[in-house]
């Protein structure tokens, strides 16, 4: 009897494992760099993304290959947060900022008061890797953004 019971209890386990929370990555919206600036008493959030549906695999198909576009947005708050909410509000898929490795500021950023702000924000941001790249840039970041991209 107790044989039979721990053959049950493993068949059960058995049927509760597998990828129940696997996400496609041409259904995620995947930021590889960000982009802050401050004007008019405002933050301005740029973030830069790659469309992976063009990389990712089609059933039956293969790859596609054409060349995969790179999607510049922003959003502005009062806060970062605030313009980071925003960013997520707005975007069509799920965003995910595990893939940022780029992070642009303006000179206005480089202000003690501002910088300080930041520093606060991105060392509490658990999506940072370790090697992030951090820029101080004198261009429009979205200009910089579009030129530059991940691959």
């Amino acid at each position: 009897m107790k044989g039979i019971q721990i053959l049950l209890i493993m068949i059960l386990v058995s049927l509760l494992s597998g990828c129940w929370g696997i996400k496609e990555i041409q259904h995620q919206t995947y930021i590889t760099a960000i982009g802050i600036d401050y004007e008019d008493d405002l933050y301005q959030l740029y973030f830069q993304s790659l469309s992976y549906s063009s990389v990712a695999k089609v059933e039956g198909g293969g790859a596609d290959t054409t060349e995969s576009r790179i999607i510049v947005g922003s959003a502005s708050g009062s806060t970062i947060e605030q313009a980071l909410g925003r960013i997520e509000q707005v975007a069509q898929l799920p965003v995910s900022y595990s893939h940022i490795n780029t992070i642009y500021v303006s000179p206005t950023i480089l202000e003690e008061q501002q910088m300080k702000i930041v520093k606060d924000f991105l060392g509490r941001w658990p999506f940072l890797r370790y090697d992030t790249w951090l820029f101080a840039v004198d261009d429009p970041i979205d200009e910089i953004m579009l030129k530059n991209d991940f691959f």
